[in-house]
C-alpha cells in the first residue's frame, strides 16, 4: 500500500434521450505526492483507513445554504495486474478488473502506469456501463422558459458507484458538471441533464384586470376581484420522440382571511388530479400539469387564478 498516493472516482455520463440509454464511463484520477511510482501495476481500492487509538474529536457543526463540494479520496494499493472486459454492448476500453468484498471495491488496472511524485494527476479509465433510463421532463415557465431533463436508472452492475465528479452530456452536447453519490447495486440513480433545447417553452400573460363586486344592500362595491391568466405554449421539435412534460405553476398563498385565492385553470375536476397534487396545491400553492407532446406537436396550457379582497385593500406580492 502506498501512503503517498490517492485516487478519486470521476465519471462521464452520456444520455441518448431518443433511445433512453445512459452510458456511464467510470474513471479514476490518481496522484502521488513525495516519491514517484514508476512502471507499476495499480489496484485502486475504496478501503477506508483504519481507526486510530484516540477517540474522535467533534468539530463545529456548521450549516450552509449551498451544498459543499464532495471530496472523494480513497486508498491506493499496488498489486499485480489482471485483464478485464466490459459486459454488454457499451463502448469498449481497456477495462480494469473489478471485485467487491464487504462493500470494498477493487479495480485492477490492466496496464502498468507511472505516477509522478509532484502531485500531477493521472486519469485512468476503469470501465464503461450502459443502462436503460427513464427520462422525465419538467418546466417552471414562470421562472425560466426552458424544459429540464432528468434521467433515472438502476445500477444493474454487481458493484457500487463511488462518489465522484461527473461531466454530463445530453444527445452529444455538454450540459454541466455535477457530482454522483454512492450508489449500491440495485439502487436507483437520478441525474439531472439540464435544459433540453429540442422542447421549446413560451409563457405569455393573457389577461390581468380588476373588477368591483357589489355585495351589500345599498348596491355599493365592497369587494374587488383581480384575475390573472397565462398561456404556456410547448413545442416538441424532436422528429421521432413523444415526450411528457410536467408543467409547474403556482398560485399565491395568504394567511389573511380577508384575501381569497381561487384556481380557475386548470380545472381539477376534469384532469388527472392525484392526492399528491392536491396536497401540493393546498400546502404550497403549486399546480402541476402533465402534457404529452407527439413529435412536432404544439400544445398550449392555460393557467389562471383570481384573488378576492376588500375594496380598499392593497394587495402586495402580485
Amino acid at each position: 500500500m502506498s501512503p503517498g498516493a490517492s485516487w478519486r472516482a470521476e465519471y462521464e455520463v452520456v444520455l441518448d434521450s431518443q433511445q433512453q440509454l445512459m452510458t456511464l464511463r467510470y474513471n479514476a484520477v490518481v496522484q502521488a505526492t513525495g516519491e514517484g511510482l514508476y512502471d507499476v501495476a495499480l489496484t485502486l481500492s475504496s478501503v477506508a483507513p483504519r481507526h486510530g487509538a484516540a477517540e474522535p474529536q467533534l468539530e463545529p457543526w456548521r450549516l450552509s445554504p449551498t451544498s459543499p463540494k464532495i471530496e472523494c479520496p480513497h486508498m491506493l494499493m499496488l498489486m499485480s495486474t489482471t485483464d478485464g472486459s466490459v459486459k454488454g454492448s457499451a463502448p469498449s476500453i481497456e477495462a480494469a478488473a473489478v471485485s467487491e468484498t464487504m462493500g470494498m471495491v477493487n479495480f485492477t488496472v490492466p496496464s502498468r502506469r507511472t505516477l509522478r511524485g509532484d502531485g500531477s494527476k493521472l486519469r485512468v479509465p476503469l470501465t464503461v456501463m450502459q443502462w436503460k433510463a427513464d427520462v422525465s421532463y419538467s418546466t417552471v415557465p414562470s421562472v425560466t422558459e426552458a424544459v429540464f431533463a432528468t434521467a433515472v436508472c438502476t445500477n444493474a452492475d454487481e458493484y457500487q458507484l463511488l462518489p465522484g465528479d461527473a461531466t454530463v452530456i445530453l444527445d452529444g452536447n455538454f450540459v454541466a458538471n455535477t457530482c454522483l453519490t454512492r450508489t449500491a447495486p440495485g439502487e436507483k440513480l437520478s441525474i439531472p441533464f439540464g435544459v433540453d433545447s429540442s422542447i421549446e417553452v413560451r409563457r405569455k400573460l393573457q389577461e390581468r384586470y380588476t373588477t368591483n363586486m357589489k355585495t351589500n344592500l345599498f348596491n355599493r362595491a365592497s369587494r374587488q376581484r383581480l384575475l390573472l391568466a397565462y398561456a404556456t405554449t410547448l413545442t416538441n421539435t424532436k422528429s421521432q420522440e413523444t415526450v411528457t412534460v410536467t408543467v409547474q405553476e403556482r398560485i399565491p398563498k395568504s394567511n389573511e382571511q380577508k384575501l381569497t385565492v381561487r384556481l380557475l385553470e386548470p380545472k381539477t375536476d376534469v384532469m388527472d388530479w392525484t392526492d399528491e397534487r392536491q396536497r401540493r396545491l393546498e400546502v404550497d400553492g403549486v399546480v402541476e400539469m402533465q402534457v404529452t407532446l407527439k413529435p412536432g406537436a404544439i400544445v398550449t396550457v392555460p393557467f389562471a387564478f383570481e384573488v378576492e379582497a376588500p375594496i380598499d385593500a392593497h394587495i402586495y406580492g402580485l
